[in-house]
């Protein structure tokens, strides 16, 4: 076995997308002769419900915890906020002051993680490196380290830095600041790995000399489940005059992936059809699915399913006709592939998917036939499609879990590594 050191902030308990490639990528390299050791955080941001368990087991010779002070200091903050109630006045002061630490911080609130991070040392048969983020400065520690150690380095960015939004003064000046930092990295990396194809074209674009490389997320599926759930769909389909149901699941952003055009594309296929539609939409924002729909005078069209277990997700996924997914309208969405595409596939449900016809995963939507693909403004469209939905023909599911596995993923990663470790010596 030949020995991976991952550096990754995002890491089980935590359940954000990082995390989930994380533990996925570890599981798979194994396979390939690769064995990891991690080095994360204790008592990090964004611990969710839902989370993955830990694939380490918390193993003190292959899982190293550092603890993030200010992180700690801020859950301690938020829990007894939770306790007390709500204070208008608490959280406009919380949500400036963390405007103010953005800058100061950098490039990101975890930086004295990083710091502490950087000064591990690892076991004299660690091969290579290996850092991702978001957040950012899971970099500054892998930097230190492969420098002290002679050792290759691999800079994973699963979201670019230098593209962000620029509609203020501090964000541009934050922009700018970040900018410097990624290029910082992509001078110093042994090799930088991105998670789509446009992803690497932006990317060469502004780094011709780099040594980029594409390697999309991946999953683990359970073939014996989607055989399951592809059974029970074609006996939903079979059933006549049901109500379709689309299902939305994951966060709004706030607005950034608005829901008012798909519920208003519903309303009007109703209008002109005899179909029945309901659309759920589970997440921490759901709330705006609803007032969008009361905007558009169809309350009844749209039920909050609330925040959900992963598990229960998968679930509710499994029981639609459709699934919805909506993409950032900002130019982020372009080059982004959502973790949550990789919930959807296995559900073979077609994906009613909206975002520029140029977008990565609209095209990978189309292009692989997981569903369709609109502008947010093409309600016409959407309406013909769901006209269309209870006679469409299903997603060949099968092929696409292969196609986006996680023993893909996997593979191409140990191909990377093992390219770079050979090339070093």
């Amino acid at each position: 076995m030949k020995n991976l050191l991952l550096i990754a902030y995002a890491y089980p308990p935590i359940s954000s997308p990082g995390a989930v490639r994380a533990a996925r990528m570890i599981k798979s390299l194994t396979e390939h002769g690769w064995h990891t050791s991690v080095l994360t955080t204790k008592d990090g941001y964004s611990q969710r419900i839902g989370g993955l368990s830990d694939p380490l087991e918390d193993k003190p010779e292959n899982l190293h915890r550092i603890k993030d002070l200010i992180a700690a200091t801020h859950n301690r903050y938020i829990a007894e906020e939770e306790k007390a109630g709500t204070n208008n006045f608490i959280e406009s002061s919380k949500t400036i002051l963390k405007s103010k630490l953005k800058l100061l911080l950098f490039p990101g609130r975890d930086i004295f993680w990083a710091k502490s991070a950087a000064k591990f040392e690892p076991s004299k048969d660690i091969k290579l490196v290996y850092s991702t983020s978001p957040p950012a400065s899971s970099h500054i520690a892998a930097n230190a380290i492969s420098r002290k150690y002679n050792l290759p380095w691999i800079a994973e960015f699963r979201d670019p830095l230098s593209w962000l939004d620029t509609k203020n003064k501090a964000s541009r000046f934050r922009r700018w600041r970040l900018a410097r930092y990624e290029a910082w990295v992509v001078k110093r990396a042994t090799a930088v790995v991105v998670v789509s194809e446009t992803f690497k074209d932006y990317f060469e674009s502004r780094y011709p000399h780099a040594n980029i490389i594409s390697i999309p997320n991946g999953a683990e599926f359970d073939s014996a489940k989607i055989v399951e759930t592809l059974e029970k769909r074609k006996n939903r389909k079979a059933l006549k005059n049901q109500t379709l149901r689309l299902v939305h699941t994951g966060s709004l952003y706030n607005g950034i992936r608005p829901p008012k055009n798909v519920i208003a594309a519903c309303k009007k296929a109703m209008k002109i059809s005899d179909l029945k539609f309901e659309c759920l939409f589970a997440g921490n924002d759901a709330h705006l699915a609803v007032e969008a729909a009361e905007e558009l005078g169809c309350p009844n069209i749209v039920k909050n399913m609330g925040t959900l277990p992963h598990a229960e997700t998968k679930t509710l996924l499994e029981s639609a006709d459709a699934t919805i997914s909506l993409l950032h309208r900002e130019k982020l969405g372009m080059i982004s592939i959502m973790s949550k595409f990789l919930d959807y596939l296995p559900a073979g449900a077609p994906i009613l998917n909206l975002g520029g016809s140029d977008y990565v995963l609209s095209r990978i939507i189309t292009d692989q036939g997981a569903g369709g693909s609109f502008e947010y403004d093409d309600i016409d469209g959407m309406v013909n499609w769901l006209i269309a939905l209870p006679e469409m023909e299903a997603p060949d599911t099968q092929k696409l879990c292969q196609d986006w596995s996680a023993a893909k993923m996997g593979q191409s990663m140990a191909k990377l590594f093992d390219e770079t470790i050979a090339n070093k010596a």
